[in-house]
């Protein structure tokens, strides 16, 4: 670390948004999961599913793995974090196109809630990208 670089003991400012949104985000993806997924497994076509159940899988996951890093101040927390919502971006773009094939009774208002959702995940990546990436607190926050 340089030494003109102030340092953080601690999560602070802007990033505490940060830390909310890593808490309630896999509660967010397993809702997802169960009121998108599950329901349209048995409607979309058999090859899609398996590719469904396997990036939901590893996606909860790793929503679980980056806050982990995050509170423990890793340098490495800043990209795992934009990868998050670059991969967050992808995850509802795939469970949006799933959507199509849901019965109506079941999707709802689904297309148009995840064509939102997008849109405000593109936003929160290119926001915090910039952020992580010029922000002296993150970079004096995440030193480990």
């Amino acid at each position: 670390m340089e030494s003109n670089q102030t340092s953080y003991d601690r999560i602070g400012g802007v990033l505490v948004l940060v830390a909310i949104m890593l808490i309630l985000n896999p509660i967010r993806i397993l809702y997802v999961i169960l009121s998108v997924s599950f329901p349209a497994f048995e409607n979309i076509p058999a090859a899609i599913g398996p590719f469904e159940v396997v990036l939901n899988t590893v996606f909860l996951l790793y929503s679980l793995v980056v806050p982990v890093y995050f509170f423990q101040r890793r340098k490495s927390a800043p990209m795992l974090i934009i990868i998050l919502f670059l991969f967050n971006m992808f995850f509802v773009a795939v469970n949006g196109t799933i959507t199509q094939w849901l019965p109506s009774e079941i999707a709802g208002v689904a297309p148009k809630l995840r064509v939102g959702e997008f849109a405000i995940g593109a936003v929160w990546f290119l926001l915090w990208t910039v952020y992580f990436m010029i922000s002296k607190r993150a970079k004096g926050t995440f030193v480990r």
